[in-house]
């Protein structure tokens, strides 16, 4: 069993993004995004994160994508977005990418701002959601990700707590 961090390339020093490979029984890419708010009018910084993770989430066998996107616009429940230029690339990417957001609860204020998607539904479980630590301004999200061997969940949970405003 280890971990590994995945070094990205040079052109994507600017972004606040780090991944890791875990390895179990097979490999899980886990990869931790903040997008800072101001990003929204940024077309140039908006299509470098979708590059970055096109290029994180296509050479791995399993993804676990988590971070605070601040996408207000996306409606996730209708898999949707309230069009803003410079963001559609982004939203297209993060409703087409063949993820699934398994955050289906506001984490700050009526907004899902923080989300989790994974590419096999069955690595998550029991996510649920909890007051904000501290300061924070976003609520915390609880879930359990199975490692390894999908057949057999009750061997391999980790149970963690992501408050997503701290990466």
């Amino acid at each position: 069993n280890t971990v590994v961090p995945f070094i990205l390339p040079v052109e994507y020093e600017s972004l606040e993004i780090i991944a890791v490979d875990l390895t179990f029984d097979n490999i899980t890419r886990v990869i931790l995004v903040y997008r800072p708010p101001g990003l929204s009018f940024n077309i140039v910084q908006n299509q470098l994160l979708v590059n970055a993770l096109i290029h994180l989430t296509s050479s791995c066998q399993r993804t676990l994508l988590l971070g605070d996107f601040n996408l207000p616009s996306i409606d996730w429940t209708n898999f949707s977005y309230s069009s803003i230029q410079s963001c559609n690339n982004l939203c297209e990417f993060l409703l087409n990418s063949g993820l699934h957001q398994v955050i289906d609860f506001p984490t700050r204020g009526r907004n899902i701002l923080d989300i989790a998607l994974v590419d096999d539904p069955l690595l998550i479980s029991n996510v649920t959601n909890l007051c904000p630590i501290s300061t924070s301004d976003h609520n915390c999200v609880f879930f359990n990700f199975h490692f390894g061997n999908l057949t057999n969940h009750n061997d391999d949970i980790v149970d963690k707590i992501y408050c997503f405003d701290r990466t």
